[in-house]
């Protein structure tokens, strides 16, 4: 299930009776900071992948949260560029468009950083590495930019031309890194 908490000592207090597979954590918290909560986390449960989400992107703090292991910074800077997302258009059109955002800036951090979710890192092969990023941070502008008149492609059309370059990237990132394991076991 899913567990909620409002503060960062609240969400620390929760990590002695459950052990999550993933955290999402807000760089603004009240009380304790979101750095300061992440550094604990990491402390008390280091194998555990942590999304810091922010709507304020300040260098520094991104650069501090990499440090300190979350694996993704999620700053929604996509969302301001399609109208859907800013209340102007339909209830579908909202869900479909928020959901390929996500998944676009996720794989934008993904690439950026070596390390997708679901899939583990991505510089398991020094060779192959590089273009599986590059392909998964172009399949991630695709899903992240807007359909329509802005950019001149509907939404399915941005959709597929994301999977063109991204399942075939993601499935040689997953392919690499169980090759690997498989060869370490």
């Amino acid at each position: 299930g899913v567990q909620t908490a409002a503060d960062g000592e609240t969400a620390l207090a929760d990590l002695e009776r459950v052990r999550p597979d993933v955290i999402t954590l807000d760089a603004v918290l009240p009380g304790m900071d979101g750095l300061e909560t992440l550094r604990r986390i990491k402390q008390r449960v280091p194998e555990v992948p942590v999304i810091m989400l922010s709507g304020h992107g300040q260098a520094r703090t991104i650069v501090e949260a990499m440090r300190l292991g979350a694996i993704i910074y999620f700053v929604p800077f996509f969302f301001v560029l399609n109208p859907a997302l800013i209340g102007h258009g339909t209830t579908v059109e909202v869900i479909t468009v928020c959901g390929l955002a996500f998944a676009g800036v996720v794989l934008i951090s993904g690439a950026l950083q070596g390390y997708l979710i679901g899939i583990g890192p991505l510089a398991g092969n020094p060779v192959a590495g590089w273009p599986i990023r590059i392909a998964l941070f172009l399949s991630g502008l695709l899903l992240a930019l807007p359909g329509g008149e802005l950019t001149g492609y509907t939404h399915t059309q941005l959709l597929i031309a994301a999977m063109v370059l991204g399942v075939p990237a993601a499935a040689a990132g997953w392919f690499l890194n169980r090759r690997g394991t498989a060869r370490t076991a």
